[in-house]
This record gives structure tokens, sequence and C-alpha cells, in this order.
């Protein structure tokens, strides 16, 4: 689940949420638990602006009385921005964030330093990305997803689209090796993705 604070809104918009009157209680919390998704009156929008060049989350604003310019305006700094006859819309907001956060984390896949995004076949080792071959990608998606168990060459060639010969394998192993991953060999049966300590 995420976390989802309120600050300076004295409405309650969803008992799950964690409210705050006051800016500093606010960001002590925030020390202890980072939040996904802060929703603010905008008379906080500098403290949630510079909060928002160090760490990355979703910005609600509410306001009294929105304009086209202000609305315009407070866009530049924000996700979303609602008026105070638009709060009801605020959970509903809240729950397409939920179900977005969750599909991105689900595409992830850490293993210690290494970051892997299954949907876009990018690699990053500490927050850098990192190239890999078609075969590699290959590769290394067929051990995340059958972790749990042994992986046979003749299985790993079969449900590739591009890696062509068991003589190959090889070579792709130890190049992901190479960059952390800990790869462990059967022998005669195949290979596994360790689990990270």
């Amino acid at each position: 689940m995420i976390n989802v604070a309120v600050l300076g809104l004295h409405q309650s918009i969803q008992k799950e949420f964690y409210y705050y009157h006051d800016e500093d209680l606010f960001l002590e919390a925030w020390t202890k638990k980072r939040f996904d998704i802060v929703i603010f009156h905008l008379s906080y929008l500098q403290t949630i602006v510079d909060l928002h060049k160090v760490y990355e989350f979703y910005r609600i604003a509410v306001y009294e009385h929105l304009d086209y310019f202000i609305y315009k305006k407070v866009l530049q700094y924000t996700d979303f921005v609602y008026d105070f006859y638009e709060l009801w819309k605020i959970p509903l907001r809240v729950q397409k964030i939920n179900m977005q956060i969750t599909k991105l984390k689900s595409n992830i896949f850490q293993y210690n330093d290494l970051l892997f995004n299954v949907e876009t076949e990018q690699l990053y080792k500490d927050k850098k990305p990192i190239k890999l071959s078609p075969g590699e990608k290959d590769l290394l998606k067929l051990l995340i997803k059958n972790r749990d168990r042994v992986l046979s060459k003749v299985e790993i060639v079969e449900e590739s689209e591009t890696i062509s010969s068991l003589e190959s394998i090889k070579v792709l192993v130890s190049r992901l090796r190479s960059l952390g991953f800990q790869i462990q060999n059967h022998k005669n049966q195949g290979y596994q993705l360790k689990e990270t300590s």
C-alpha cells in the first residue's frame, strides 16, 4: 500500500491518509516515512517544491478558489490541482496512482544493487543504465521468470527469441555474472538465478 500525506487541509478526505496541520511535524514524519503522494493546501507550495527537488513523489494541490491563471501556474509545480468542491475526486485519483505505482513496482526486479525493468528491458546498476545485448536481455528475463527452479539450456533456447545455440548461453551467463548476477550452474541440468541474501 502506498503512503499518502495530507498537509494543511482540515477536511478529512480518506481515513487511511496521514494528516498534518503543522509543516514541521510533516517534515519530521517525512524523514521516517517517505510518502508516495502528498495532498497539500496551496499555501505549502514552496515546501513541496523544495522537497520535490530531492525526492520523487506525486503532488496534489488543493485551493479554495481556482481560476485559469492560478490553475495554470500551479500545474507547473504539481501533478494535479483541485478546488475544495472537487475533494471527492482525490480518493479516486489516489486509487489510480496506486494502481500505476503497483504496476510499475511489479515490473521492477531488484537484485542487490541491480534493477531490471522487465517491461522496458532496461538494466540499472547503482541507478546508471547498463546496455544489454538482446540475448542477455532474453536470458535475464527467463532466469527472473523461472528463478524458483533450474532452467535447462534446451528450455532457454526454446523460450528465447534471440538465443539460438546452446554454446552461446555460457557466454551470456558469463556476461550477466560479470554485472553482479549470481547464476548457479547445476551440472548437466542448467542454470538458476541465486536468491539474494
